[in-house]
């Protein structure tokens, strides 16, 4: 006998959350998505599942997200408002976490205070989006030493994430 379980099409939905003009997304469709398509509304593309986004401009812009597998796809289209723009390095959006020094040259320390936030993870994105670090942090209180000597020098955003999303969103830069 010969069990197989039908695919449905996924059922598309992502979050987000908003530092300045940066915006972290969490993709969320489910039921077998294999593909994602992002669209951010203002000329930039994207197929990761959880990107990045950094808007030049404040406005209110449509984002849309399309998943898909072989049978079928589901898009959702949510708006995103970027109010202001703050020049330089933003404070974090939780203060529990330190991330310095700022700029970087060899060495990027994180130290932490995150209880209850489960297990944590540190993601490291460059300015279009893509994922250059991830490291996982131990415990609820603690500090972590990253090398940065191979990255590029330029603009980063992080995001810490905890069981429950995101807890922390920066920018941060290398030398």
């Amino acid at each position: 006998t010969v069990f197989s379980q039908a695919q449905g099409t996924p059922a598309c939905d992502f979050s987000f959350s908003v530092l300045d003009s940066t915006v972290a997304f969490t993709g969320l469709s489910y039921g077998g998505a294999l593909e994602y398509h992002w669209d951010f509304g203002d000329g930039s593309m994207g197929t990761e599942r959880d990107p990045v986004h950094i808007y030049s401009t404040p406005a209110t812009f449509q984002v849309c997200l399309i998943t898909s597998n072989a049978c079928g796809a589901d898009t959702l289209c949510q708006e995103v408002v970027i109010e202001g723009m703050v020049s330089g390095i933003s404070d974090l959006e939780q203060r529990i976490i330190k991330v310095y020094p700022n700029p970087a040259v060899d060495q990027l320390v994180i130290e932490y205070e995150a209880a209850g936030s489960g297990d944590l993870r540190f993601c490291l994105y460059d300015l279009l989006g893509a994922k250059v670090l991830e490291r996982k942090l131990d415990g609820d209180l603690g500090k972590a030493v990253l090398d940065v000597s191979g990255l590029a020098a330029g603009a980063y955003v992080f995001r810490v994430i905890g069981e429950d999303g995101v807890i922390g969103l920066g920018k941060v830069l290398v030398e």
